[in-house]
């Protein structure tokens, strides 16, 4: 009659602690590699970085998107002294992005927003939109974005907000993050099933030398047993 496998009470604990840990651990490695690929970002930014001008003088700001990742919407909002400034309007001449959202001017915050149409997106520093002011009296400022974002399709990349052009050495290393973000994001979870088949493996590996180990424990008294026939044989 062939004899039934069964694990010892200590194997099966063994097994479903190194389950539990091969759980937990795939777990924990999924939440750390998600929290550490931030979102991509780029940066919206003011040019000049600060106004000066006499009175009634016609005062030009634009704005400005250096991407992390190819783009196709843009948000940005910006304040100004309303004791210096009074908005005029807002032009997009030459913006790659051709559509808009007429502008806003609530409670000394201007936002502009506008997009790229046709499924195209934006991956070059890009002007956004000229911010057009009269100077109320001769002075200076420096205006500032109180808040920004830009997206593809949807999914925001938050960029950081800046008042100046960032240099070309801070854009590459951007770019540079953006693809080590991307490429851990494609990796991780092939990596989570690779290290889950391992520690499988080592469980199933486990589980054959247990059993290995009770065959020839089996085998001793029965090798044994032979042993002591042939003596009496002998004899």
């Amino acid at each position: 009659m062939k004899k039934q496998f069964t694990l010892t009470k200590r194997t099966t604990l063994v097994i479903t602690v190194v389950i539990i840990a091969v759980v937990v651990f795939v777990t924990t490695l999924y939440l750390v590699l998600r929290n550490q690929t931030p979102p991509i970002q780029g940066n919206v930014y003011l040019t000049p970085a600060s106004l000066s001008f006499k009175k009634d003088a016609e005062v030009q700001l634009n704005v400005r998107m250096t991407p992390g990742t190819p783009i196709d919407t843009v948000t940005a909002t910006l304040g100004y002294d309303p004791s210096l400034l009074a908005y005029k309007t807002v032009t997009y001449n030459n913006s790659p992005f051709d559509s808009q959202i007429p502008a806003t001017n609530t409670n000394q915050k201007i936002t502009l927003q506008v997009a790229k149409l046709g499924g195209e997106a934006v991956s070059d520093d890009a002007f956004v939109g000229t911010v057009i002011f009269t100077a109320l009296r001769d002075g200076s400022t420096r205006p500032t974005l109180s808040a920004g974002n830009a997206a593809r399709a949807g999914k925001a990349v938050n960029p950081n907000l800046a008042r100046k052009t960032v240099s070309s050495a801070a854009t590459n290393k951007q770019s540079t993050a953006a693809t080590s973000s991307s490429a851990v994001a494609q990796i991780a979870p092939w990596l989570m099933i690779a290290i889950g088949v391992l520690l499988l493996a080592g469980v199933a590996i486990a589980v054959v030398k247990n059993r290995k180990q009770k065959k020839a424990k089996h085998k001793e008294p029965e090798n044994e047993l032979e042993k002591a026939k042939e003596t009496d044989t002998q004899l």
